[in-house]
């Protein structure tokens, strides 16, 4: 799972200029415990977001390469924004259902029978 969201997170920022060391990813993917594949989204566009704030008014006489890169520290304000969709206790009973009832009722290691 850890690694699914480290490729999400670093296919959704390929596109964008940054800063993050291997160390920060590492970090942002151990705070992301529980986030579907649309949160981290969000998150990685909440934090894409930051360097434009931080220009304010000044972003409308800006080129595209004259914005900030992305940094941890958006990030950082970005988690304090962006939380899992989905609480825990809530992934345990769509885990369970989907043992019991679901088309891979086999493959995540019980049966409906």
């Amino acid at each position: 799972e850890a690694v699914g969201r480290s490729d999400l997170v670093s296919r959704l920022l390929s596109k964008n200029r940054n800063t993050l060391s291997e160390d920060q990813v590492r970090d942002i993917v151990g705070k992301t415990e529980g986030f579907s594949g649309a949160d981290l989204k969000n998150l990685c566009t909440e934090a894409a977001m930051g360097p434009m704030r931080e220009l304010g008014d000044a972003l409308y006489g800006v080129k595209e390469d004259g914005i900030p890169d992305i940094t941890y520290g958006h990030f950082k304000q970005a988690m304090r924004a962006v939380r899992p969709s989905v609480s825990p206790s809530d992934l345990d009973l769509y885990v369970n259902w989907n043992r019991q009832f679901g088309t891979f009722s086999g493959v995540l290691g019980t049966t409906s029978e």
